[in-house]
């Protein structure tokens, strides 16, 4: 099975790199890139993702991803999941949440 990369983009720096260390953490055969989000347009097309978190929509990286979360968009409190050319909204997104999200990512990855 090739290597599951999860990038982690969002704001605010000490969230993202927290969310980052759980998951590598939890996760140690993931390989995650932490990006600061003013920097994620230019290098993340070129990063082969499988999973994506971040504070806002990704614009053209989000390209070829299989999942990407806009994790507490314009400071709210839920997380949109964009999946298979649909979203889909979850409230109060914990930790678990993202984890479980993770994991379903990464099953697909291995059916395909």
């Amino acid at each position: 099975m090739n290597e599951f990369r999860i990038l982690v983009a969002n704001e605010p720096r000490s969230y993202r790199e927290a969310v980052a260390i759980a998951i590598e953490a939890l996760l140690p055969d993931a390989e995650v890139l932490v990006f600061d989000p003013e920097s994620l347009e230019a290098p993340v097309t070129d990063l082969d993702v499988d999973f994506m978190l971040c504070s806002r929509s990704p614009g053209s990286s989000r390209a070829g991803r299989l999942v990407w979360v806009e994790l507490y968009p314009n400071g709210e409190t839920l997380a949109r999941v964009h999946r298979d050319g649909k979203t889909f909204t979850l409230l109060d997104v914990e930790l678990g949440d993202l984890l479980a999200l993770i994991d379903q990512t990464e099953r697909r990855k291995r059916r395909c």
